[in-house]
This record gives C-alpha cells, sequence and structure tokens, in this order.
C-alpha cells in the first residue's frame, strides 16, 4: 500500500503501455500513480538457495514485487505490474460508489483498456 487506501501503484518497463494503462484508469474513475521501475531492487532476490527469491528487502515492496514479477515476462516483451494491494478492499465506509469491504478495483480499467484495443 505505497500509495495509501485509493491508488494503485503501476510498475512499467514500457512507456507507451504505462501511459495506456493510466490513461484507461482515469478515464475508469479509478485512481493509478506510475512508480519508477529500479532494476538494482531485483539484487534483494538473489538466492543462494533458489533461482529466485520471492521475499527480497522490506524497503519498497511494491517495486521489488514488480521485479520478482517481470522475470517471468519475457525479454523483449513490454511489462506492466499494477499493484492494488491498497484499493482491492476498502477497510472503511463506502466513498464514491466504493462499498466497503472488496472493491473490485481494476475491473474497470481492465476494461476501459480493452475496449480501446
Amino acid at each position: 500500500m505505497s500509495l495509501g487506501p485509493r491508488t494503485a501503484a503501476v510498475h512499467s518497463t514500457d512507456d507507451r503501455l504505462s501511459a495506456r494503462l493510466l490513461d484507461a484508469a482515469a478515464s475508469a474513475g479509478e485512481s493509478a500513480w506510475r512508480l519508477p521501475h529500479l532494476p538494482y531492487l531485483a539484487e534483494s532476490l538473489r538466492s543462494h538457495i533458489a533461482d529466485l527469491s520471492n521475499v527480497g528487502t522490506p524497503q519498497g515492496q511494491s517495486m521489488v514485487a514488480a521485479e520478482f514479477l517481470r522475470h517471468f515476462a519475457p525479454v523483449g516483451v513490454p511489462y506492466l505490474h499494477v499493484d492494488l494491494a491498497g484499493p482491492a478492499y476498502n477497510m472503511g465506509e463506502p466513498y464514491d460508489g466504493v462499498p466497503a469491504g472488496g472493491t473490485g478495483y481494476g475491473v474497470r480499467t481492465l476494461i476501459e483498456l480493452m475496449d480501446r484495443l
């Protein structure tokens, strides 16, 4: 929840893909913000036991998770990760049409993005 309970973090290796997702989120009324792609964080995923650790460092967890998942994208394929841990579940009162509990965050953004393809 690096950006609080109402905004998803977007990580990408591709500016165009990231911009398309952010535009779709804005049109869908869902808050998203791009965070930097920091390859040096991949060092925290090295393991002397496994091919890749899934834990990394406790600092910058959203960006570490993005680096972990990036390892599974083929080289040369644009990569995008949306960390929606914050807005996926509303622990407070309903607001702006968002219910308490599971929010379904991201569904409207993905539908908007697919409609644009």
